[in-house]
C-alpha cells in the first residue's frame, strides 16, 4: 500500500504542467538550398517552413516552456535529421536568428546565458556529456541534457542528480521528465503474470484517474500517440470493442503526446468518438513503466491486476487476438 500511496502522490505533483508558450522566430538564412526541406525544431516539435528568395523567414509555433530550445534542421531522404545549427536557447516569445546554412552557425538577437554552456556540452563526446551534466546539476542546461541522455545514465546516478537540483528548477518540464523516468524505472520490471502497479494520470479536465484500481474488472489499456496514424486508426477498434455485447472490460487509452494541446486538439473528428477512460501521459510514466517499444500497443490486465498479454501494432491477427480476449467464444 505504501508504494501505491507514493506513486499516486508523486503523479499528482507531476500534473501541474506549464501552458504552451507561443513563440515567433524570424530572420534570414544564407546559403540554403531551396530544394532542401527546411525545419525548425521547437523543443522536439518539427515545423517546416520555406524561406523567401532572399533567405528571410518568419515562423510562429508553440514551445513547451521558456527558456527553451530551437534548432534549424533538415531531414534526409531516409528520415535522418541533420542539424544545421547548434541548439539555440531562447528566453522570450520573439527572437531574430540569422543562420549560415553551409557553416552551420547562427547569430541571435537574444543571446542567453545558457548558450555557451549548451554548445560546450554539444561539443563533448557522449560519456563526457554525461559526466559534465551530472556534475553541474544547478543549471537548466544540465537539466535539458540530463533529460535527453537519461536512458544512457544509471538510475542511481540520476537519483543523485535529482537530489542536487535546486528547488527553483523543480517545476521545469526537464526536471519532471527526469523524475518521472526515475520513478518508473525504480519499479520492478513488468512481465506477464506480474501485478501492475497502480498510478494516476490526468484526464482532459485535469482530474487524476487511477489506472489500475482494485475494482475486480479486467482492463484493456492501449498506449497511443497523436503522431502515430495507426494509433488514430485504432480508435475505431476500441470503439468497436466498447460496443460488444456482454463486454466487461474496462477500456483505457493513454496518449504519450509531449504536450496537452496536441492531445486535446489533434484529430478531434476521431477522438470525439472516445467514450471510455482517456488519459494523458505527458511525462511518459506509462510508456516508460510498460517499456513501450511500438505504437500502438495493447496491454491486457486481468481482474486481479496482473498483466496477462501484450499485443503490439495493428494487424488482422492482432485485431482478432484482441477481440477474442475481450469477448471469448462460449
Amino acid at each position: 500500500m505504501r508504494n501505491l500511496f507514493v506513486i499516486t502522490c508523486w503523479c499528482l505533483v507531476l500534473t501541474q504542467t506549464h501552458a504552451q508558450k507561443r513563440i515567433h522566430v524570424s530572420g534570414k538564412i544564407s546559403g540554403f538550398n531551396s530544394t532542401e526541406p527546411t525545419y525548425v525544431d521547437f523543443g522536439g516539435k518539427l515545423q517546416q517552413f520555406m524561406p523567401a528568395e532572399d533567405g528571410s523567414f518568419s515562423v510562429d509555433a508553440s514551445i513547451r516552456e521558456l527558456p527553451g530550445t530551437i534548432r534549424f534542421v533538415t531531414p534526409t531522404a531516409k528520415g535522418k535529421i541533420i542539424n544545421k545549427t547548434p541548439l539555440i536557447w531562447v528566453a522570450s516569445d520573439s527572437v531574430k536568428v540569422n543562420v549560415d546554412w553551409l557553416k552551420q552557425t547562427f547569430q541571435s538577437s537574444a543571446t542567453t546565458p545558457f548558450q555557451s554552456t549548451s554548445e560546450k556540452i554539444e561539443a563533448l563526446k557522449p560519456k563526457e556529456q554525461i559526466d559534465f551534466t551530472l556534475n553541474n546539476s544547478s543549471s537548466v542546461v544540465s537539466l535539458y541534457f540530463a533529460n535527453m541522455l537519461k536512458k544512457d545514465i544509471a538510475i542511481d546516478d540520476l537519483k543523485k542528480f535529482c537530489l542536487n537540483v535546486k528547488s527553483e528548477f523543480g517545476n521545469t518540464d526537464y526536471f519532471k521528465r527526469i523524475e518521472t523516468y526515475v520513478a518508473a524505472k525504480s519499479l520492478p520490471t513488468l512481465k506477464k503474470g506480474e501485478t501492475v502497479k497502480d498510478f494516476t494520470l490526468p484526464d482532459k479536465d485535469g482530474n487524476q484517474i487511477q489506472v489500475i484500481k482494485e475494482n475486480n474488472q479486467p482492463k484493456l489499456i492501449a498506449l497511443f500517440s497523436s503522431s502515430c496514424q495507426y494509433s488514430i486508426a485504432s480508435i475505431a477498434l476500441v470503439e468497436q470493442i466498447s460496443k460488444l455485447p456482454n463486454n466487461n472490460f474496462e477500456l483505457i487509452t493513454i496518449w504519450d503526446d509531449s504536450d496537452k494541446e496536441t492531445w486535446l486538439t489533434a484529430y478531434q473528428d476521431k477522438k470525439q468518438k472516445i467514450t471510455w477512460t482517456n488519459l494523458w501521459d505527458g511525462f511518459e510514466f506509462a510508456s516508460t513503466y510498460f517499456e513501450l517499444s511500438m505504437l500502438p500497443t495493447f496491454y491486457v490486465v486481468n481482474a486481479d491486476g496482473k498483466l496477462t498479454d501484450v499485443i503490439e501494432g495493428v494487424s488482422k491477427a492482432s485485431l482478432k487476438r484482441i477481440k477474442k480476449i475481450v469477448q471469448p467464444e462460449p
